[in-house]
């Protein structure tokens, strides 16, 4: 009877432990799978954030490029504008060649009043681009050169007055255009520092998770 009793419990002891163990290696399993599902959605994460911002980063090099791009067109335009003679200066059976230039004006006035204003719109944006260090001389020189542009409001063309401002006009765009690139040069910099920060540590987590 005690032999009898004896091996059902050494039988019962045996079950048990062979639950336990069989628990213990499934919370395992368990434990290995959640942390391979939090390693892989993390690196997922961090290769969706970063391109991102790598995207961000392109699409705002790009808007940037075209207005500095703008900037010089309307310059030349603006330049083109300046030394279009006028009509006082010419011949007096030149009735035709004066009609002809004066809608040449009006439409490089159009062009420039075009362009100006989608400088204009684009302003606000370019300024949060700008760090602050260089916003205050940014803001100088667009003020100069919208000014070199139009003489305010297209003032009459006469003779060297009109040939300094097609001078002023590339000269002040020139300008314009260094301060913004250096200015979006400077920003695109601190973002590309973040975003290798962040690669870093994102190959840093998954060494870590794989050991």
């Amino acid at each position: 009877m005690d032999l009898n009793g004896g091996d059902t419990s050494r039988h019962i002891v045996s079950i048990t432990s062979d639950v336990s163990f069989g628990g213990s290696h499934t919370s395992g399993l368990i434990i290995v799978f959640l942390t391979a599902l939090l390693g892989a959605s993390l690196g997922f994460l961090s290769n969706f954030v970063l391109t991102y911002l790598k995207a961000r980063s392109d699409n705002s090099t790009n808007i940037w490029n075209k207005y500095c791009d703008s900037i010089t067109v309307a310059g030349n335009y603006s330049s083109e504008y300046w030394c279009l003679p006028m009509q006082s200066v010419l011949p007096g059976n030149a009735s035709e060649k004066a009609k002809a230039l004066k809608i040449q004006g009006q439409h490089l006035e159009a062009k420039i009043i075009g362009i100006q204003q989608y400088l204009i719109n684009l302003e606000a944006m370019l300024d949060k681009e700008i760090p602050d260090a260089d916003l205050a001389d940014l803001k100088v020189a667009r003020e100069d050169f919208y000014i070199s542009l139009s003489g305010g409001d297209f003032l009459e063309r006469n003779g060297q007055q009109a040939v300094e401002r097609a001078r002023k006009v590339q000269f002040d765009a020139a300008v314009y255009v260094a301060l913004v690139q250096k200015g979006i040069r400077e920003r695109l910099k601190t973002r590309t520092i973040l975003r290798r920060l962040g690669q870093v540590m994102a190959i840093r987590f998954a060494k870590r998770k794989s050991s």
